[in-house]
């Protein structure tokens, strides 16, 4: 199409969920295509004709651009590969992949008591991870309500277990949001202070902490200034950053994310 923009948005995601359904689930063509004019006839019935026409056509492009082809801004694709050099591709095909809950186990009896609760798990890549398939929503887990679990990509384990905290050791965690690595930390027995510009957030940490049944000091402060607090030998800072790493469970990052925010999160 020449001009989508001037589509109304329900027939332009209409018209995307139905391309999904094509190349991407395998949905029969008469079946995808069926279901999705007739969700634009109940609304734009004038252009149902239109989309009829669009999702009857759709193939995959047989020589789409790199950047198409693992569906990235052609910007991030770019960065992507100035980065990682040959492995771009198979990163960027890995952020494509479905992944599992991905959970941290946070005693001895976790994985255990999620078996007991009909999930499916296994081991993650990082110690102390498990990628798990529950047949109910997370909070109804009596390994959630626990505090036998916490949520968190395996990825994000890694930082704490580099810092290497003994017991009773003072950290001082920066940036600290919703305070993952806050919980992680004190898990592992160090004394944590936990500071965070968004009072929401601080709460919702504090919250967290309580049902895993750990403690943390936490102050509200702008990193941006100096803080009375006293030094530590050990820092956590989880600066402000794209989450462009994180595109596998939040893929909706690259349809809002713009070159200039690199630039501004890189200063900040």
């Amino acid at each position: 199409m020449k001009n989508p923009e001037r589509l109304p948005e329900l027939v332009r995601l209409a018209l995307r969920a139905g391309t999904y359904e094509l190349l991407v689930r395998g949905t029969k063509r008469h079946a995808a295509v069926n279901s999705w004019v007739e969700v634009v006839k109940s609304a734009e019935p004038r252009l149902a004709g239109l989309t009829n026409a669009v999702l009857r056509r759709v193939k995959e492009p047989q020589q789409a651009p790199p950047w198409v082809q693992v569906s990235l801004p052609e910007w991030l694709w770019d960065r992507l590969g100035e980065l990682l050099g040959q492995q771009a591709g198979m990163a960027a095909r890995g952020m494509l992949s479905p992944e599992p809950l991905w959970l941290s186990a946070m005693n001895p009896r976790a994985a255990d008591s999620l078996r007991e609760s009909g999930c499916e798990v296994q081991e993650g890549v990082v110690p102390g991870s498990l990628a798990v398939r529950s047949p109910v929503p997370l909070p109804q887990l009596p390994a959630f309500k626990n505090g036998e679990v916490q949520p968190q990509n395996p990825a994000s384990r890694l930082p704490v277990i580099a810092l290497q905290v003994q017991d009773g050791e003072r950290v001082l965690d920066l940036a600290a949001g919703n305070g993952i690595k806050t919980a992680q930390l004190a898990a592992a027995g160090a004394r944590v202070t936990a500071v965070e510009l968004d009072g929401e957030k601080s709460r919702r940490a504090q919250a967290n902490l309580a049902r895993l049944d750990l403690e943390a000091q936490h102050h509200i402060a702008d990193l941006r200034s100096p803080l009375p607090l006293e030094p530590v030998a050990k820092v956590l800072l989880d600066a402000p950053c794209s989450g462009t790493g994180t595109l596998r469970g939040n893929p909706e990052i690259k349809l809002r994310i713009v070159p200039e925010e690199i630039e501004v999160l890189a200063e900040v």
